[in-house]
């Protein structure tokens, strides 16, 4: 097993990061549902995986269900926009655009190469902003509608045209650098934090940190031994509840 999860929420992407991962071991690619995506990242986090990648709204749900992992998202620069811009054309004269915001800032320079204004709707990445966002550009004219897996499948239901806007190999390839770089830091992190317990352990004294909001963040074993409290109990509680007045 890696220690990176690809998530792809479809299968073309998912066979582009098995080209980038070639034949290393660290990466394990699975395409799944945006609605099964979550409960994979969460079993991830348990099965020891130590980064989560994944793309568009997949990524953000992810993200938003509490997950301790660090959940990296595949970005979409200018050449993906343009390359979908294009093929949209071909089906439609007005194209529309639903996506999150830094993606719309960066649209205007696009439109100066293009000549063209495209029709933007900015979203949260949430799948009802998402309906509302094709609403909104089937409202104001858009034939074709280009953006990520849930925005096109949306303007389908809806009678559009659509375009998904696809990562392609460097975007991948980037990403993954990325994600292998994460997991790099995390592994030195968790290692000096593993010599910081040694030596807390191996002091006479007993030793007690908190946060910025008195909880408990380091119990070592002579205050498990001068306070009755074991260290999982002790830890994120409130010191008062551990160490009365």
């Amino acid at each position: 097993m890696g220690e990176i999860l690809f998530i792809s929420p479809y299968l073309e992407l998912a066979e582009i990061a098995l080209k980038v991962v070639g034949s290393d071991e660290d990466i394990d690619v699975k395409v799944t549902r945006m609605d099964e995506a979550v409960e994979l990242a969460l079993d991830a986090e348990k099965n020891g995986y130590q980064v989560v990648v994944s793309r568009g709204l997949t990524a953000s749900k992810i993200m938003q269900s509490g997950i301790d992992l660090p959940v990296i998202d595949i970005g979409i620069g200018g050449y993906e926009i343009l390359r979908a811009y294009n093929d949209a054309k071909k089906l439609g004269n007005r194209v529309g655009i639903v996506d999150v915001a830094d993606v719309i800032m960066g649209l205007s320079s696009l439109e100066k190469i293009i000549d063209d204004k495209l029709i933007k709707y900015t979203c949260e990445n949430d799948l009802d902003d998402v309906v509302k966002g094709i609403e909104h550009l089937k409202a104001r004219g858009a034939d074709v509608v280009i953006g990520k897996i849930a925005m096109a499948r949306e303007a389908r239901l809806k009678g559009m045209e659509a375009v998904i806007i696809t990562s392609d190999y460097e975007a991948v390839r980037m990403t993954l650098s990325e994600a292998r770089r994460v997991n790099t830091v995390r592994k030195q992190e968790k290692r000096k934090a593993e010599q910081l317990k040694a030596m807390l352990n191996f002091t006479y004294d007993g030793i007690i940190a908190l946060d910025n909001q008195g909880k408990i963040t380091v119990f070592n074993k002579v205050a498990e031994e001068l306070s009755g409290w074991a260290a999982e109990q002790a830890i994120n509680r409130n010191v008062t509840e551990v160490i009365p007045d």
